[in-house]
């Protein structure tokens, strides 16, 4: 048997291209709930049950307690056993992975994405493969008194594979890539350029949070990038935008607000959305969009770097080469 791990709409996509491009039988997967629109609805949108022999809804608060749980009814699925044939997961150095992997044996494990997460967690983590050691003493202590056992240190798994839309800088790891054939399959090759639709912006990640821009830099930015465009702009938010961000935007003149029921790489599909162009700041979809549709031109717009704090702008510099690599233009803000 096989497990599967997903937290967010893009994993789940990612979880299901892996599971039909690798032909797994027997596959668990350990959903994690969303906990705030529009993850929720988004989930429930692309979630098919008869894709999968089990399903493991996992709730994401109180992990110490429920993570155990989901470990323990897939050792009885598997009719007591903890070892299963492969793992596919895409946050390689989370709490959830390290404790899912002590208490279970796999015979590979395989990473898939998480965004451009994945890039800059595979140059900070997984290139040195890293010995993974967070100790807590009461985590560690309700884990034993659930009976299983503690993280501890836990070095990286040597029968490793990478499965990506990301076209890695000279990874050193075995790599297969992912070509979206399934959502493909569904919903067909769909043209989705066209030169006088609106100029998609892809909202940023984490505006008004913890390493994330402030609102009064990114509000200003917006109304910059407005100038530089002929075209409408179809703005897509990203799923964390606070309130406030979005009343500011909805009052611009120029902007259409678009508040997706999907993840963009099925909305535009789904929608039968046209778009000139596709503009952001080192985000998945850019990504994404120019390995499903490569008639929309993508360009990646490069930030000021006021408002972004140190460990935002160390992951845009690893970014930024990938970038290059697939020849994404670049537009100075």
């Amino acid at each position: 048997m096989n497990i599967f791990v997903a937290t967010s709409p893009f994993q789940y996509i990612c979880a299901n291209e892996a599971r039909a491009a690798y032909n797994t039988k027997n596959n668990i997967l350990f959903l994690v709930k969303q906990n705030r629109e529009p993850g929720i609805s988004q989930l429930n949108k692309i979630f098919c049950s008869e894709d999968w022999d089990h399903v493991i809804w996992v709730e994401r608060h109180q992990r110490t307690l429920n993570v155990p749980k989901a470990i323990k009814d897939a050792i009885k699925i598997n009719n007591g056993s903890s070892n299963f044939d492969s793992f596919f997961y895409a946050e390689y150095n989370a709490w959830r992975t390290k404790l899912i992997r002590r208490n279970m044996t796999f015979s590979r494990e395989v990473y898939f994405d998480d965004g451009t997460t994945t890039v800059f967690e595979y140059e900070q983590y997984i290139r040195d493969e890293k010995v993974f050691y967070r100790p807590r003493f009461l985590q560690d202590l309700l884990i034993r008194l659930q009976g299983l056992t503690p993280i501890g240190k836990m070095g990286h798994f040597k029968n490793f594979e990478i499965f990506s839309i990301f076209e890695l800088l000279d990874p050193i790891h075995p790599s297969k890539k992912n070509h979206f054939l399934a959502l493909k399959e569904k919903y067909g090759n769909t043209k989705v350029f066209n030169k006088d639709a609106p100029a998609g912006f892809l909202g940023h990640g984490a505006v008004g949070g913890k390493n994330g821009k402030c609102i009064e830099t990114y509000l200003e930015e917006v109304t910059q990038f407005m100038q530089h465009v002929d075209n409408k702009i179809l703005y897509f938010p990203h799923r964390t935008e606070l309130p406030e961000v979005a009343d500011s935007l909805k009052k611009m003149p120029n902007i259409q607000y678009h508040n997706s029921t999907l993840p963009l790489e099925v909305e535009l599909l789904d929608k039968d959305i046209k778009l000139s162009a596709l503009y952001g700041t080192y985000s998945n979809a850019q990504y994404s969009i120019s390995v499903l549709y490569p008639d929309v031109p993508v360009f990646n717009i490069i930030p000021s770097g006021k408002g972004i704090n140190e460990t935002r702008q160390e992951s845009y510099t690893v970014i930024h080469k990938l970038f290059e690599k697939i020849a994404i233009p670049n537009v100075q803000m």
